[in-house]
């Protein structure tokens, strides 16, 4: 992960969903260097892993629920003071 130099995020974490594609890849940079701890999250995981091996990444798919489920779940665990951002008009 990119050093900080922002303490906006520290100590906090976020799954940011989309993560390879156009918005995510955009939005990863700014994240880490504001201090987050990012999770990224993909419907393919390992290949994504190969292209940007610095990331933390987890496969979750919107459609899937339980693949969400599973990748909020780290979330959880990690701290209670998490943000989430929907960068979809779902809910």
């Amino acid at each position: 992960m990119e050093e900080s130099t922002n303490q906006e995020g520290k100590g906090r974490s976020v799954l940011l969903t989309g993560a390879t594609g156009f918005v995510g890849r955009a939005a990863y940079p700014a994240l880490a260097a504001a201090g987050w701890k990012v999770r990224c999250s993909t419907r393919d995981a390992a290949a994504a892993s190969s292209r940007w091996p610095g990331r933390d990444w987890v496969t979750a798919d919107v459609g899937d629920r339980d693949s969400v489920a599973r990748a909020l779940e780290w979330a959880r665990e990690v701290t209670s003071d998490r943000k989430r951002v929907n960068l979809f008009s779902v809910p």
